[in-house]
């Protein structure tokens, strides 16, 4: 049946800009391999938020790894600005630029340095070049209240945490269709699940928010599709700046910084976090199939969202496409 639509996430599309503001002042190759500068500055990173993280604010998480940074470089201070897409859209037309951004996904790494950073995700690459690092890591999760039952995976009504991503594709990708889908906001849908039961397709964030409820309910991450990473790039051209920016990210990757991401309700790719939850600690056991580009284009996005609606609902051509343009 096709899918009802009850809202329609905003696309994080800020990478024109990124274009004509940091393209043209991309840093050389050699400067990668400077020696260590003397520098006494201040960095500024922008955290622009595409979807939510689960608990606890990823700003203080950062400072607090600004603040570990900071002390292993004396003289170098690390701002930490907090940016919605739009505020960060505005804040690039009048001229400001971050050194360091974190982001859940962009569409070009034009002003992007290449990172050194060993093992890459996928995700980041463009090529076989690294311009944007994983740090984070969520994922979708079928939701069920106690008693719902999903014969031969099959549910005929399916509810739906909407968003900028893409969570029908986690659904479709792990082998599930539903007769009828609605999504809704994130805290309309947590009500609507709460209020008659069944079915709900959310994320990390949902099932904290409802754990927190007392609900009552069991979760299956879903683990054919996840688009739900943080990145950190680095975007200064200043030689100095764009050296402590890259050991920045090597701060925010170390096992120190990386254990302490249970704090936000995410997950590392290297180490294994602290969790509270069992729910969290089979999180960070999963290994996903398909992810999307860092750098995917709008229009990508949009199509695999309307593939994603179209497979969740039994469109077997709709899900062999949606295989063939994620990676």
């Amino acid at each position: 049946m096709k899918v009802l639509r009850v809202i329609a996430g905003a696309l994080l599309a800020f990478s024109i800009l990124f274009t004509a503001l940091l393209g043209a002042k991309k840093i050389p190759e050699k400067s990668l391999d400077i020696k260590t500068p003397e520098y006494k500055g201040v960095l500024s990173l922008w955290q622009i938020d595409s979807f939510a993280s689960g608990k606890g604010s990823v700003k203080r998480f950062l400072l607090e790894v600004a603040r570990d940074f900071e002390k292993s470089n004396p003289g170098v201070l690390v701002m930490v600005t907090e940016h919605s897409v739009s505020g960060a859209k505005e804040s690039m037309l009048s001229g400001s630029v971050p050194d360091i951004v974190v982001f859940g996904r962009a569409t070009d790494p034009a002003g992007f340095t290449e990172l050194g950073v060993k093992n890459a995700f996928r995700g980041g690459k463009v090529g076989d070049k690294t311009f944007a690092a994983r740090w984070a890591g969520g994922g979708y999760a079928l939701i069920s209240s106690r008693g719902a039952s999903a014969a031969d995976k099959k549910i005929s009504e399916l509810v739906v945490s909407g968003g900028d991503t893409a969570p029908l594709a986690a659904f479709a990708l792990t082998g599930y269709t539903a007769e009828k889908v609605t999504e809704y906001k994130p805290s309309a849908a947590r009500a609507e699940f709460i209020k008659k039961g069944g079915f709900l397709v959310g994320t990390q964030s949902d099932v904290v928010k409802l754990e927190i409820y007392g609900a009552d309910f069991s979760v299956e991450w879903l683990t054919g599709y996840n688009d739900l990473y943080r990145y950190v790039a680095v975007t200064s051209a200043d030689e100095n700046k764009n050296y402590f920016s890259q050991k920045f990210v090597e701060c925010l990757l170390s096992e120190k910084s990386q254990l302490k991401l249970d704090k936000i309700a995410m997950f590392s790719e290297n180490y294994r976090t602290k969790a509270e939850s069992e729910n969290f600690i089979k999180l960070g056991e999963v290994n996903f199939d398909k992810t999307i580009s860092a750098f995917l284009a709008e229009d990508l996005l949009a199509e695999i969202k309307e593939l994603s609606e179209a497979a969740a609902t039994g469109d077997d051509a709709a899900l062999k496409k949606l295989k063939n343009v994620l990676i």
